[in-house]
């Protein structure tokens, strides 16, 4: 086990794969959960949505608390969650700009990086 983590190459390797999987957990997540994270910046606030696989970054005019996290179930009966989508997703006077992101663009990218940091064999050295 010691010989495995020699060099940066396995270490770095397996940095990519947690942050891999802390976003395929997030992607998963974001199925089941409506969440969304507030926060402010002098003049803006800026709120990070996470909902149907997507990620979406808002910009908006007015300033939010310094921070705030709000999570909805997406089971039952809860009438918030489509308003929230559209208000997001769809309504343009909410927001001065929008960022959207499907997990999986950054997930696949990052997994398939630390299979290669890990399995790629290191040179020999002379």
């Amino acid at each position: 086990m010691h010989t495995f983590f020699h060099g940066w190459r396995r270490k770095a390797g397996c940095i990519t794969l947690v942050m891999a999987l802390a976003l395929t957990c997030a992607w998963i997540r974001s199925y089941a959960l409506f969440d969304i994270v507030y926060f402010a910046t002098p003049g803006r606030s800026h709120a990070v949505v996470s909902t149907s696989g997507k990620l979406c970054w808002v910009t908006g005019h007015e300033g939010a608390e310094w921070f705030e996290w709000y999570t909805l179930s997406k089971s039952g009966d809860d009438g918030g969650i489509e308003a929230a989508e559209a208000a997001y997703f769809g309504d343009p006077s909410v927001f001065v700009s929008q960022q959207i992101i499907s997990y999986w663009i950054p997930t696949l990218p990052l997994t398939l990086l630390s299979a290669y940091l890990i399995f790629w064999k290191p040179r020999k050295r002379d």
